[in-house]
């Protein structure tokens, strides 16, 4: 496509009964150089469900004026929207959440409150208690009662129950778990096969529309909080089914008895479980559109949500597996948040579509606050430094609050930074971006841990991704599929466009055997392999792995209490539900034996290398500038590159003689580079970011290039010489 840029927008209601009032929406984006466009309906009173044939003459009147502007025409099917209209008539497919408490028992008697799940009742509908399940505590596990053997009741209060009862053992006082289980008149269990029906039979009756392609946006969405676990009666089903066993006998391993073999495993049960439900889903949805319109239909939009532990919950976290549904990458973020997470979710769009082999990358990036368009042109600027195209949704009235792009001076700059984003896109011509850092990115780790170590997780790994940005030193996220594939080429780990010349395993608490294994011998070849955070403690079936990761690096093993320990003597744990600290000082325990240790100038063990292989351990839980340090001398260059308030990447293709070097201004100050952007202390309290201009110098051997006065410029060089210039900078080149 010659212009690559995806636009959208939010049916208003009033384009329901006159859907050529749209029309001037649909010819601004045509005129703007969009190239396709998603129809969201999010009108919950009429959905996809009953909407009836005055909404199929909506859709079929919008999708023939976007044809008639040369538009394609993508249509979210969002099974949120839907759903509370489904649950009336299919009560049996409603989602249920599970909320687990540890309740106090005094001589057979219990009286404790649970809370309701946090979720918007206009539009998910109601909150209604299914059922509680209990559990006796014995020793280090449980029992579950059976339905018959305690008396209980209960009432709404406030936000939650209150839940009262007896044990048939008047004498027993104790500890005693608690599952309580909500259904959600607005939420679907998406294992039923009766929902599975329904979004064929909605397929069904739009297959006369003509329409190019599909989207689920952020197909999980609806309840985020990690203390409430998600399933439902055909959930429970395919649990049984997969995994030889009924969730609710050991449910509590959820939440309780952190860093025991049953846990890891049950975690990993349940987490793989809820994401092959939204994996099959989906499959399920995109096959039979396609079997419906008899031709290949380009299928989006982001799965992911908002970040790490709110896509965990989702059962969205499998970023790798679920993008092999879609026909492009795509990851969700706002300029409203730290550049750290911005970093993150543009590193990661970038890492799917190489891993998977998409064609393009998408970040449907959005604000809360006015001013706006500072933020909006560095976001393009910072696009470009990962090769992310633009999702720019909001072309309507109605935009949920967020801001919108219809007035001027936004409407005009944003027209700008689309026809940027395009000419970059074409200059690049294929061209990939250098990333010569991998970054291992396994779910199943912050799945199996504690609530609290995901979190810190998604906040150090955020670091790391910036921390390498601006320094300079670009990654890739890589799947252990990735991995368990790739070959050691010289000094780099190969596979498919991925050429690794260092890889880091961040939090990596649990590992398959066979990973683990590749790791070790790519080790002994001495290809550098670095381990920050938490290490390897598992493998998924229980397995536990700490002591042979300790004999390797040549270190004392430890345990979870033992990092719990480390991480109290200076802060408190994360809190599930509180946002990321900026920053995290404590370091890991370790006890050298074997290993060579690096001491810092406290003496302090910030890292453990291995005597006899590649192996390194940082025991930094967030260690930034070392690692950076440590990264530098192996991703050495003999050019010389300076670049002051600025950011830089090299991008290569096919013909090793031609390369692209990408410029853009950082837009903030580079001492601040990671102090939080929220001064406020909140999401929507951004210190917008500054127009800025930037200096570089670059010198081979053939000449001397110097770039001032301007936000970006991108420089092609054939044969190391400079050939092609586009941007806004001065750019000065001489020949040697």
């Amino acid at each position: 496509m010659k212009n690559k840029q995806i636009a959208g927008f939010l049916v208003c209601p009033q384009w329901l009964t006159d859907p050529k009032k749209a029309e001037p929406y649909i010819r601004q984006m045509a005129e703007d150089g969009y190239t396709a466009v998603d129809i969201l309906l999010r009108v919950p009173q009429v959905n996809l469900y009953n909407g009836g044939e005055m909404l199929h003459q909506c859709l079929e009147k919008l999708t023939a004026m976007l044809h008639e502007h040369r538009l394609k025409a993508i249509l979210d099917t969002d099974n949120l929207f839907w759903g509370y209209t489904f649950t009336k008539y299919h009560p049996e497919c409603m989602q249920h959440q599970y909320h687990l408490e540890q309740v106090h028992v005094r001589k057979g008697h219990f009286d404790f409150q649970s809370a309701t799940p946090p979720v918007s009742t206009h539009i998910h509908g109601y909150v209604e208690l299914e059922t509680v399940d209990f559990y006796l505590q014995d020793g280090d596990s449980f029992r579950h009662l059976e339905k018959d053997q305690c008396v209980w009741n209960w009432q709404n209060h406030l936000n939650g129950y209150q839940i009262k009862g007896q044990l048939p053992d008047s004498s027993f006082s104790g500890v005693m778990f608690a599952c309580v289980t909500s259904r959600m008149t607005g939420l679907l269990d998406l294992s039923h096969p009766a929902f599975l029906k329904a979004q064929e039979e909605i397929l069904d009756r739009l297959s006369d529309i003509p329409f190019d392609g599909f989207g689920w946006d952020e197909p999980g969405k609806g309840c985020g909080d990690p203390m409430f676990y998600r399933g439902g009666n055909g959930f429970l089903q395919l649990f049984r089914e997969r995994c030889g066993y009924d969730l609710m006998d050991k449910i509590p391993y959820l939440a309780y008895f952190d860093d025991t073999s049953e846990a890891v495993k049950l975690r990993l049960d349940y987490y793989s479980t809820l994401a092959f439900v939204n994996f099959e889903a989906q499959r399920r949805h995109n096959d039979y559109a396609e079997k419906c319109y008899g031709r290949k239909l380009f299928f989006g939009t982001h799965q992911t949500w908002s970040g790490l532990i709110s896509d965990l919950v989702a059962g969205v976290c499998d970023y790798f597996q679920m993008g092999k549904l879609l026909s492009a990458a795509w990851t969700d973020g706002s300029w409203e948040v730290d550049l750290r997470y911005i970093a993150f979710h543009l590193m990661l769009a970038d890492s799917l579509r190489e891993e998977l082999g998409l064609e393009d990358a998408y970040y449907n990036d959005w604000g809360l606050s006015l001013p706006a368009v500072e933020n909006m042109h560095f976001a393009t600027r910072f696009k470009m430094l990962y090769h992310v195209n633009w999702f720019n949704i909001f072309y309507s009235d109605f935009s949920e609050h967020i801001v919108n792009y219809r007035l001027d001076p936004f409407r005009k700059e944003s027209v700008s930074d689309r026809k940027i984003l395009d000419e970059f896109d074409r200059f690049l011509n294929g061209m990939c971006a250098d990333a010569p850092i991998g970054i291992c990115y396994d779910w199943k780790s912050s799945a199996a841990a504690p609530k609290w170590l995901a979190r810190l997780h998604y906040a150090t790994v955020t670091n790391t991704v910036l921390s390498l940005t601006d320094s300079n030193l670009h990654g890739r996220f890589f799947s252990e599929d990735f991995l368990m594939k790739a070959v050691l080429c010289g000094k780099e780990l190969v596979y498919g466009k991925n050429r690794f010349r260092a890889i880091i395993l961040p939090d990596l608490y649990v590992i398959s055997r066979a990973a683990w294994d590749k790791l070790c011998v790519l080790a002994d070849q001495g290809f550098p392999i670095i381990f920050t955070g938490v290490p390897p403690m598992f493998t998924p079936d229980g397995t536990p792995l700490n002591r042979e990761f300790a004999n390797r690096l040549g270190m004392e093993a430890f345990q979870l209490q033992d990092l719990i320990q480390a991480y109290s003597e200076t802060e408190t744990l994360p809190g599930v539900n509180e946002w990321e600290k900026e920053s995290y000082t404590f370091l890991y325990p370790a006890e050298v034996t074997t290993g060579k240790a690096v001491m810092d100038g406290e003496e302090r063990v910030i890292a453990v290398q291995s005597a006899n292989n590649g192996m390194v351990f940082i025991t930094e839980a967030d260690p930034r500038e070392n690692l950076v340090n440590l990264l530098t001398p192996l991703i050495g260059t003999d050019d010389e590159l300076y670049a002051e308030h600025a950011y830089s990447r090299w991008f290569t293709g096919e013909d090793p003689n031609e390369k692209i070097l990408y410029f853009c201004a950082c837009g903030r100050m580079a001492d601040m580079s990671m102090l939080s952007s929220r001064l406020q202390g909140k999401p929507g309290g951004l210190t917008p970011r500054k127009a800025r201009t930037f200096r570089a110098v670059y010198r081979n051997n053939a000449g001397i290039l110097k770039i001032c006065d301007g936000s970006w410029c991108a420089v092609k060089f054939q044969n190391d010489i400079v050939v092609e210039i586009i941007g806004d900078c001065q750019v000065h080149y001489d020949k040697i």
